[in-house]
């Protein structure tokens, strides 16, 4: 049985660090890159099966990079978690680039 692939893509080389060992020891298989027009560049090259998306990042930013990616009819069903650190984004400004069930709302987590 083949691991399956995803691709993180965060310019925060911490993050991405973090990501990437989570992903391996639950048996990922791990690609990353800092920007939006790799991960572009990385998908034309090799099929993935989740990208991770940080949403601020230098050049092109994620919602950008998702709006290409879905203009590509091979990746419009590609699951895409949208990431952010420490930043305020109203769910109104990214809604436009994703679909209904994509939507997960602003929620505070707790360990219960």
């Amino acid at each position: 049985m083949s691991r399956k692939k995803v691709l993180v893509v965060d310019d925060d080389i911490n993050i991405r660090r973090l990501v990437e060992a989570a992903l391996k020891q639950n048996g990922f298989e791990v690609t990353h890159v800092d920007s939006g027009e790799k991960a572009l560049a990385a998908l034309s090259i090799s099929p993935f099966d989740v990208i991770i998306l940080d949403i601020l990042l230098p050049g092109i930013d994620g919602l950008e990079t998702l709006k290409q990616i879905r203009a590509n009819p091979c990746f419009r069903q590609l699951p895409v978690i949208m990431l952010t650190y420490n930043v305020p984004i109203k769910l109104d400004k990214i809604s436009d680039n994703l679909s209904e069930p994509d939507i997960i709302k602003d929620r505070k987590l707790s360990g219960r």
